[in-house]
C-alpha cells in the first residue's frame, strides 16, 4: 500500500496555470464588447453630477452657473456665468471661492460632434441657439472660448432652455441625454 500524495507535481502546476491563461484570453475580448455600454452610462453620471453641482451653487450663491461642453472632445467646464470665468483672459484663478470644474469624460467617451440622427453638429442641441465652433490655442491647452452651447442654470434652480447632449463612443449605441430647463429633470435615450 503506498503514502497518500500531499502535493503536486511541476507539471500538474503548469497544467492549470495554462488552463487559466487560456480562458483569461478568451474572456477579456468578450468583456470589451460590453465596455462602451458602461463608459456611456459612467459619462451620463458625470454629466449628470455636474448639472447638479452647477444647478446647487447658482442657488446657493445667486448668479447664474454655465456649463459647457468642447464637441468631438470628452471636455467639459462648470463656472459661474460671467466673462471673467469665460473670457479669452481667463486667469483660471478662484479669489471668490466659486465653483469652477474642468473635467474630462472617461476614456473614449466624447460630446458627439458630428450630426448624426438629428443631433446639433456642436453635440448639443439647444433649441434656436447659435452654436460656436471649437478653437484650440497654440500652446496644445483648451482656451475658454473653445466651450460651446452653454447650459445656464439661474438662481431660481432651472436652466435657460431644454438643451440635449450627444456622447460618442466607439461600438456603443448613439444616446442623448436631455436636461428639461424648467424642471431640471433629465432623460437618457438610446437608439435601439
Amino acid at each position: 500500500m503506498s503514502a497518500p500524495r500531499r502535493a503536486v507535481t511541476l507539471f500538474e502546476l503548469l497544467v492549470v496555470v495554462g488552463i487559466i491563461a487560456v480562458i483569461a484570453a478568451l474572456t477579456v475580448p468578450a468583456l470589451d464588447y460590453f465596455m462602451p455600454d458602461t463608459k456611456v452610462k459612467a459619462a451620463i453620471d458625470e454629466v449628470r453630477s455636474a448639472w447638479a453641482d452647477a444647478r446647487a451653487r447658482a442657488i446657493e450663491e445667486g448668479r447664474p452657473y454655465r456649463f459647457a461642453i468642447q464637441p468631438g472632445t470628452g471636455h467639459y467646464r462648470v463656472a459661474p456665468d460671467a466673462p471673467e470665468f469665460w473670457g479669452e483672459g481667463n486667469s483660471g484663478n478662484n479669489e471668490g471661492g466659486c465653483l469652477i470644474l474642468e473635467c474630462c469624460l472617461p476614456d473614449g467617451v466624447c460630446f458627439q460632434s458630428g450630426g448624426e440622427g438629428g443631433a446639433s453638429t456642436s453635440g448639443m442641441n439647444m433649441g434656436n441657439t447659435p452654436m460656436l465652433s471649437p478653437t484650440e490655442r497654440s500652446d496644445g491647452g483648451h482656451s475658454s472660448s473653445s466651450y460651446s452651447s452653454p447650459v445656464v442654470f439661474l438662481p431660481d434652480g432651472t436652466a435657460r432652455e431644454d438643451v440635449t447632449i450627444a456622447f460618442e463612443v466607439k461600438g456603443a449605441r448613439h444616446t442623448t441625454l436631455t436636461l428639461r430647463g424648467l424642471t431640471g429633470g433629465t432623460v437618457v435615450q438610446t437608439a435601439d
